[in-house]
């Protein structure tokens, strides 16, 4: 569904040309007060008129997931992109999920491209959406990644060994067979590798030292298919491992301290091997802090002329100190069990921080919360005539009560109003305005490209709908299933991401002889008893061994059954 036909009514506002204007002069902008439902349609505009990159950041996750899922409703053929948070929390040594890294690196390589890049096919900024949480995770520095970066041409004098050398210094992983971004694979005079941020991989065919083709090929099938001029190879860690080696000895005092794997599967011991290797693994980024003297945040990454729109100041503000409250708790805690070096460095950036990198940028506000109280160069700016709050009012809520819903429709068309209906239900809705005889023309579409009619029915789905007063007197009302029905669009859950931690470390307090007691089939306990037991269905039995699995709901845990509870299927014995 695209409904970037609704775009241009913005520009029917007396305000909006004049906010434009003070955006491209660099000036600053009062707080927008702005709807919540009307936030993602605005910068979707604003991001279309002022065609330079946009960065929006929100205060919570989900409403970062939301926003990024709306915004290509009302920018189809603009790249949106979102900017991940850490799969991990501040201090918890836990590696980041695969999509996380590629997410952040997928934004870092669009607003950093590498030095030589052939940029004569002309390429729309980014809208990029983040929130708070993501925007404090510090990361590699600007310098150290353009570096890291490069780009392969056909007719280029490059050694594949150095290449290849040069890949597994930036994270790239060798692979039997190329299907996953991050990994590369070696066959004579072919190399395949899969650029971190790519959406194929790259199929590369030297002659001697010189590159003779460059070809994309399918994963699945392995297939070459359409050859490409240029290849972007670029980081695909955020801790670099070249610098590994140094981080190793650094830490080697700390390293030594802590207990033997075999003791304590949770111990960090092995990743100074994994380190001193110089080679990518799992739990890399929790070491990322030691790996440069400098880190940057997102907002380094930024070219001088983008738009940062923040969503929420005091919500920012209350969740950044939440998360600043429990990463302080975390570090105590990880200290106090040797879990954390002492000298670790602060891995995130302070409110206090970002707050000042974002208003030297001076961004435009949507909400109506000042920040620091109304005391900044933000809430000065006391322009009214440069405020789109005051255009935009909620949709009226009909319940369920379709009757009513068409006869304000009818209403709307009446006065000269224009009336958009976005619902899972428009082909009904349809049906209905049909059957009083009002305009049997009327036919529900999938996408709105061009600027809608009076009425207009669309199959689709939004979170919320609103009110737009232009100029002219008339009004925009966009209805979605929340106004017609009286239920909302579900929020977009977090994406659920596979922690690859090791499975071990649930299970490292079991040993032979535990009794292990599923519980209503979703988590165990442990028991601690010997001898001889008695099943309450089964009668007495020896000690050490098994009762009859389809008439007791308790087994002793035997040292054939350890797979069995590292994989969490102890509940099949039972």
């Amino acid at each position: 569904m695209h409904l970037e036909g609704l775009l241009p009514i913005m520009r029917q506002l007396p305000s909006y040309p004049a906010l434009l204007d003070r955006l491209r002069s660099g000036g600053t902008t009062p707080d927008q007060h702005l709807l919540r439902a009307a936030r993602p349609f605005v910068s979707a505009a604003l991001a279309q008129d002022l065609d330079r990159p946009v960065l929006i950041v929100t205060a919570r996750v989900e409403r970062a997931y939301n926003v990024a899922e709306q915004l290509p409703v009302w920018l189809p053929n603009r790249q949106v992109l979102r900017f991940a948070e850490p799969s991990a929390l501040f201090y918890e040594r836990s590696p980041w999920a695969a999509q996380t890294i590629r997410a952040r690196l997928d934004v870092l390589s669009a607003l950093c491209p590498p030095i030589g890049l052939d940029t004569s096919e002309p390429s729309s900024p980014p809208v990029i959406v983040t929130s708070a949480l993501a925007l404090m995770q510090r990361t590699l520095p600007v310098r150290d990644f353009r570096a890291a970066s490069r780009v392969l041409k056909v007719d280029q004098i490059a050694e594949p060994d150095k290449l290849l050398r040069h890949w597994l210094s930036i994270g790239y992983i060798p692979a039997s067979v190329v299907v996953e971004p991050g990994t590369f694979n070696r066959r004579g005079g072919i190399i395949d590798v899969f650029p971190i941020n790519a959406e194929r991989p790259v199929r590369i065919e030297f002659f001697g030292d010189t590159i003779e083709s460059l070809r994309l090929f399918d994963p699945a099938t392995q297939r070459s298919s359409d050859n490409v001029k240029q290849a972007i190879i670029s980081p695909a860690r955020e801790a670099l491992p070249k610098l590994a080696e140094e981080v190793a000895g650094t830490l080697r005092e700390w390293f030594l301290q802590q207990p033997s794997p075999d003791d304590d599967v949770t111990s960090a011991q092995p990743d100074l091997e994994l380190l001193a290797s110089g080679s990518a693994f799992p739990l890399i980024e929790f070491y990322l802090p030691y790996f440069y003297g400098s880190t940057a945040s997102l907002l380094d990454y930024l070219p001088e002329n983008t738009l940062v729109i923040v969503e929420d100041w005091g919500a920012m503000s209350d969740s950044i100190a939440e998360l600043e409250v429990q990463a302080i708790e975390t570090r105590r805690e990880k200290l106090e069990a040797n879990q954390l070096p002492p000298d670790y460095p602060l891995p995130y950036f302070t409110w206090d921080e970002l707050q000042e990198a974002m208003i030297e940028r001076n961004p435009l506000h949507l909400g109506s919360t000042p920040v620091d109280g109304g005391q900044s160069v933000i809430e000065r700016a006391e322009d009214q005539p440069l405020r789109l709050g005051s255009a935009f009012a909620p949709g009226p809520h009909h319940g369920g009560q379709i009757r009513p819903f068409i006869d304000s429709l009818q209403h709307s068309l009446q006065v000269g109003d224009r009336a958009v209906v976005v619902s899972n239900q428009a082909l009904r809705l349809t049906e209905l305005w049909q059957e009083q005889e009002f305009d049997t023309s009327i036919e529900p579409v999938r996408d709105l490209v061009a600027p809608p009619g009076p009425l207009n029915f669309v199959e689709g789905t939004l979170t919320e709908g609103w009110s737009l007063k232009t100029a002219d007197g008339h009004s925009t009302h966009l209805y979605t299933d929340a106004e017609i029905f009286g239920w909302k669009r579900p929020e977009p859950r977090r994406h659920q991401v596979t922690r690859t931690g090791l499975r071990e470390t649930t299970f490292a307090d079991l040993a032979p002889g535990d009794y292990v007691v599923p519980i209503r089939y979703r988590r165990m306990v442990k028991s601690q008893r010997s001898g001889p037991r008695s099943c309450r269905r089964s009668g007495p039995r020896p000690a050490g061994t098994l009762c009859d699995a389809r008439k007791c709901a308790g087994v002793r845990l035997q040292p054939r059954c350890t797979v069995a509870a590292r994989t969490r299927s102890v509940v099949s014995l039972c």
